[in-house]
């Protein structure tokens, strides 16, 4: 019985050591374990927070836009404006219907455009609606034209026709009926310099109209508001400012009030820019770039020489450009009018409208139907930047 009590306590002796030694490892894997856990978590919280906080954001809250993807490119066609994302994308070639162009700007409200026919300047918000195509009207304009006592008009295209006409040695002159409307350009001796708008739909027609004893268009019955007819357009500070197509540049508040159609005289001006300090226009009929204070002051016709055909012109902090129509290519010279580069981007389609932004340079190729984009140096040319437009001129960059 001793004996089995001695081996029962030497049993329960070697059990206490083995569970002694079992728990004291257990123990000490234990610790092992947990610190090792406690530095995982350590380490892994932060990122998994991060993680977590990144996620929960880009759930909660969107990217915010960057400035080249808050503006568009809008550009004129044959019959409106259309517009498109300056990477190119989301083209809408239909987004304002009736405008004749080419001229076009924007601010940071609304879109203006020159209607050349009518004599105009239309205005839309910028997401197209409220259109007016009449918001300013830049031209002299007959407003209710009676004919009454005068049943007929006869006009020639030009006065050696009206003298060929007038010697009866040939009939080239044509008839203006009653129910026309007249915009008088300019007066010359006996001749009259007007705009013929044909109903509502503002077909046009230039010639002389004879100042004779049956046929006279009374000056005195013709209502003033201004002069020429529009053709280039741009918007800075708080006026627009377009050229007239015959001789000079206008400028009118943004509500289309104090309107001045005769701010600097030029030389058959097509195309129109300002900057911070100066007004810049081209001058087709002598090849050049003429440069005036914002004021109209200090007017130099000829300040950049040697262009061909410039229609459209543009500027930047450190440049001015225009379109070479006749030479297919873009000129670009320093803001002082010194470093002249003719042919600083070449191989275009006749262009005629040109902008530029902070990284690139947009041209309207008419004849192909497309606009060609450039690096702001010049480089990487893409002339099928974006197809399918319709005889685009003008082009702009805006909201």
């Amino acid at each position: 019985m001793a004996d089995e009590t001695k081996t029962s306590d030497s049993a329960n002796a070697s059990s206490r050591s083995a569970w002694r030694t079992t728990t004291g490892g257990f123990t000490l894997f234990g610790k092992i374990f947990f610190l090792l856990g406690f530095i995982t978590i350590i380490i892994l919280l932060p990122i998994l927070l991060t993680f977590y906080q990144n996620g929960l954001h880009s759930v909660t809250t969107k990217t915010p836009k960057t400035e080249q993807q808050l503006r568009s490119l809008y550009w004129t066609n044959s019959n409106g404006i259309s517009r498109a994302n300056l990477d190119g994308t989301n083209v809408n070639q239909s987004f304002i219907t009736g405008a004749s162009g080419p001229g076009l700007a924007v601010d940071g409200s609304y879109i203006y455009w020159t209607n050349v026919d009518a004599g105009t300047i239309g205005r839309a918000k910028l997401d197209g609606s409220e259109v007016n195509q009449s918001f300013i009207r830049t031209a002299m304009y007959y407003p209710n034209p009676v004919f009454s006592d005068f049943p007929a008009i006869f006009g020639c295209e030009t006065t050696e026709e009206l003298d060929k006409y007038n010697k009866g040695s040939e009939n080239s002159c044509r008839t203006i009926h009653k129910d026309m409307k007249l915009q008088i350009i300019q007066t010359v001796s006996s001749y009259v310099r007007v705009l013929i708008l044909s109903g509502l739909d503002y077909r046009a027609d230039f010639l002389w109209a004879y100042k004779g004893e049956k046929y006279y268009v009374n000056p005195e019955d013709i209502k003033l508001e201004g002069s020429g007819t529009p053709h280039g357009l741009t918007v800075h500070g708080s006026y627009l400012y377009w050229e007239n197509i015959f001789d000079s540049i206008g400028r009118a508040n943004l509500d289309g009030s104090n309107l001045n159609g005769s701010l600097i005289t030029a030389n058959h001006p097509l195309g129109v820019t300002v900057d911070d300090s100066f007004i810049y226009w081209t001058n087709e009929s002598t090849n050049t770039i003429g440069r005036a204070k914002l004021d109209g002051s200090n007017p130099s016709p000829n300040f950049i020489n040697g262009a061909n055909f410039p229609l459209g012109v543009a500027v930047d902090g450190s440049y001015i450009y225009w379109v070479n129509n006749q030479t297919n290519t873009i000129g670009r010279a320093n803001l002082d009018g010194t470093g002249v580069n003719q042919n600083f981007i070449i191989s275009t389609t006749t262009p005629y409208g040109v902008t530029v932004d902070d990284s690139y340079i947009y041209w309207t190729n008419p004849d192909s139907n497309k606009i060609g984009r450039a690096n702001l140096d010049g480089s990487k040319p893409d002339q099928n930047f974006i197809t399918g437009a319709d005889g685009p001129r003008g082009i702009v960059i805006g909201k």
